[in-house]
């Protein structure tokens, strides 16, 4: 026997309803045409700590990347620790751009690692995608010089034949390096 869902017989008891959630928020009129209506929050919810934390610090976390992405000179690269003019130059900086910020979002002194982690997310991503991509380029043209569908499918045969090549013109050409592989190799593919 089966049964069919029919709305109008779906009636729920008063201990059934009793089990029910209540609503979040419920929407109120605000004006006689009822064209907007402002959701009422649950008085008797728990606020969401990292909700909050979230919004004092992503958008501190924004404005400072913002900041560091609008210097001019960057410091970056064979920097010494006594460096005088870099040195210098983050304080600088950090006193006239990044100390104003801090003060405008007001956030709390244990939030301020938390920032930095969200900065350097965000440049760790950015470079997971990157890094992602030049793979996934690099891949299709191996497969393409190897004349296959995907590099996976190169066989240790055609891998071979390719070092051997390298090896013949490495011994012609001693001056060009490019084409020198391992010993290892070549015991390889004489045994």
């Amino acid at each position: 026997m089966s049964e069919s869902y029919n709305e109008e017989e779906t009636v729920l008891t008063e201990e059934e309803s009793e089990v029910l959630p209540e609503p979040e928020a419920v929407a109120q009129p605000t004006s006689k045409d009822d064209t907007y209506v402002e959701p009422v929050v649950d008085p008797t919810r728990k606020p969401d700590l990292t909700e909050q934390r979230d919004n004092r610090c992503i958008p501190l976390a924004q404005d400072i990347l913002q900041a560091i992405g609008n210097l001019r000179t960057h410091y970056i690269g064979n920097i010494q620790k006594g460096d005088d003019e870099a040195i210098t130059h983050y304080a600088n900086f950090v006193s006239e751009q990044i100390i104003p910020l801090l003060r405008q979002y007001d956030i709390r002194l244990n939030e301020v690692n938390y920032v930095f982690a969200l900065i350097k997310q965000c440049i760790a991503l950015t470079q997971e995608r990157i890094e992602l991509g030049l793979e996934t380029l690099q891949d299709k043209a191996d497969a393409y010089l190897w004349k296959v569908d995907d590099v996976g499918d190169v066989t240790f045969s055609q891998l071979m034949l390719v070092i051997k090549e390298a090896n013949s013109k490495a011994e012609s050409n001693p001056q060009d390096t490019s084409y020198n592989t391992e010993e290892s190799v070549d015991n390889t593919e004489e045994k």
